[in-house]
């Protein structure tokens, strides 16, 4: 295997997916990670509610569908996300249980999703938003 063979090996790990099913997948999980965003805001209790957080769940949602996606099966792609996500660092102390639990849950939906593992992301946000 020569290096253009390697160069097409690590391009042609997504080419499973068309336009039209990286829109679809997309929407899904947009549409998802508003549903999140509206049990948040409808349920939230505390004393001073922050919209930029809520927005970000529903960018984290997307964010984490969209890698999924991008990884796909492919092990080189794998790892060169583990090692690009792994510098990433965050500063604010989360100081509500509850939060950190609508990220994992936004987390969570974007894994479905972008896993294309639909009827699980929304049968699943339906019984968490019961709670």
């Amino acid at each position: 295997m020569n290096d253009l063979d390697l160069f097409r090996y690590l391009v042609d790990g997504t080419s499973a997916y068309t336009l039209e099913t990286i829109a679809f997948n997309m929407a899904i999980t947009t549409l998802l990670g508003l549903f999140i965003f509206f049990v948040y805001k409808k349920t939230f209790t505390g004393v001073l509610y922050s919209l930029s957080f809520n927005v970000s769940i529903v960018v984290i949602t997307m964010t984490t569908a969209m890698v999924i996606m991008l990884i796909g099966s492919n092990l080189a792609i794998s790892l060169g996300m583990v090692g690009a996500l792994s510098i990433v660092r965050f500063r604010s102390a989360i100081k509500e249980p509850r939060d950190l639990a609508f990220l994992f849950w936004a987390i969570g939906a974007g894994l479905s999703t972008g896993t294309g593992a639909f009827l699980i992301a929304g049968v699943c946000s339906v019984f968490i938003a019961a709670f």
